[in-house]
């Protein structure tokens, strides 16, 4: 699931292209990178709390594949925000997460070192009780970071990020309470399947098109297409449910439902699913 966050966000080396992103795209971007941090989050969280005594963990050394990296990135996106929209109240609380993750990482950071030196039961027994309660303290920063964000853009990005809204928040909220929601019974620690990555895979489209709805037409752009839907941008002004034709070059018709619409972007669920080996899916 991780990977699938990541593979819309930037590198480093590129976060100047944050501000080259149209609002859809930074909204995206925006709840893209929190989500991914406060997965990674909640996963060091419960392998403290499993070396708390919670629950086994096989291989403590592995938690250190799962801290968050400081990203140029967040910087770049943040200071995007009224471009893309994010109000006051989640700019805020983002802000507050991803500054007590970075002192938070410097503090575990500690404890990894001393993991080598001392070996893993030492390094518990001696560690600093504060590196611990910072890790379940940031799980709730980051309650109140994909909480807020939620509320704020729900009805603009699609469903599937609310989707992963909740049951991150479920997670979190369980880490934050002692528990170990990312270690499996065999002490591994496992990230979910989140909604998002449940959703079929896309392949880039990239075509002009025609958009047939409410008996008018428009020339959009297929940005990219699955087995049960199409992306689309540059369309004009779409409703949840809208009944749309979506004429592809070549002539191909697609008929589907609007599920999501933001701006100039839009989602389609289309009414009859293509066939794993369909043209348009194989390139």
């Amino acid at each position: 699931m991780l990977q699938s966050l990541r593979s819309k966000l930037f590198t480093a080396d590129h976060a100047e292209q944050a501000t080259g992103l149209d609002s859809a795209g930074l909204l995206e971007a925006i709840v893209c990178e929190t989500h991914a941090a406060a997965l990674q989050v909640a996963a060091i969280a419960s392998g403290l709390n499993a070396l708390q005594g919670k629950a086994p963990l096989k291989n403590p050394a592995e938690l250190k594949n799962f801290l968050p990296s400081s990203s140029a990135v967040v910087g770049e996106l943040l200071r995007s925000h009224e471009e893309a929209g994010v109000g006051d109240t989640a700019l805020l609380r983002m802000k507050e997460f991803f500054r007590d993750l970075s002192a938070a990482r410097a503090g575990i950071a500690r404890l990894f070192a001393d993991f080598d030196r001392l070996g893993v039961q030492q390094a518990v027994s001696h560690g600093n009780a504060t590196t611990f309660t910072a890790w379940s303290s940031l799980c709730q920063r980051a309650v109140g970071a994909v909480s807020a964000l939620d509320a704020d853009l729900r009805d603009r990005l699609p469903p599937y990020y609310g989707e992963n809204s909740a049951m991150l928040l479920r997670i979190l909220k369980s880490a934050s309470e002692g528990q170990c929601p990312c270690i499996d019974k065999s002490g591994n620690v496992v990230l979910p399947d989140m909604p998002q990555r449940r959703k079929a895979a896309r392949r880039s489209l990239l075509q002009q098109c025609v958009l047939r709805h409410r008996g008018k037409t428009a020339t959009v752009i297929a940005k990219d297409i699955s087995t049960t839907g199409l992306g689309l941008e540059r369309t004009p002004e779409l409703k949840k449910n809208d009944l749309v034709q979506v004429e592809l070059t070549g002539g191909r018709r697609l008929i589907g439902a609007i599920v999501w619409a933001s701006g100039t972007s839009a989602g389609v669920k289309l009414g009859k699913p293509l066939p794993p080996n369909d043209p348009l899916l194989e390139g």
